[in-house]
């Protein structure tokens, strides 16, 4: 079960090692590479992204317990926050911003520690199904530092049926 892990994590570190070597192959993806190249030479590798949330930092502070509506960053702010969690800041205010999150995660928080004990004792099949479903929650709500996936019909689609997935693989291994 250990070994299945560090497998993964492997697999994880090398896959941008690779993307870097086949990226000269690939017209997009070293347009990717390009980009970052370009972004860096300019001392901006964030794209503007601290710039976005100090910005939206200063019309939290203006409105901290203000619930202003969903989706009405870019009418307050004027531009697109790019982290879905300063935006609910922004829209809900302190009090109300936390109703959302907490959906949001509350799957992670509430099985995270459920699924480390079942590691241990379940095959690597098993093991497997419960992870994978599990390492999606993880990049879309990690991603939620830096784009909007919650803003996203289709990503939240799969999100939440990572989620379901993760659930019932979750019950059924347990309930062998």
């Amino acid at each position: 079960r250990i070994k299945t892990i560090i497998r993964i994590g492997m697999i994880g570190i090398l896959i941008p090692f690779v993307f870097l070597l086949i990226a000269d192959s690939f017209p997009i993806l070293n347009a990717v590479v390009d980009k970052f190249n370009k972004l860096s030479e300019s001392d901006d590798i964030t794209n503007g992204r601290f710039e976005l949330y100090n910005i939206t930092w200063k019309a939290f502070e203006h409105n901290n317990f203000h619930a202003l509506g969903a989706n009405s960053i870019k009418t307050v702010t004027g531009i697109e926050t790019h982290n879905s969690y300063l935006q609910w800041l922004v829209e809900f205010g302190f009090i109300l911003c936390w109703i959302p999150i907490y959906f949001m995660i509350r799957i992670t928080i509430t099985y995270i520690s459920k699924v480390f004990n079942l590691m241990n004792t379940v095959s690597d099949e098993d093991c497997i199904t419960i992870v994978i479903p599990f390492i999606f929650i993880g990049q879309v709500l990690i991603s939620a530092f830096v784009a909007l996936p919650f803003q996203w019909h289709n990503v939240m689609g799969l999100f939440f049926i990572f989620q379901l997935m993760f659930v019932r693989n979750l019950y059924k291994i347990k309930n062998k």
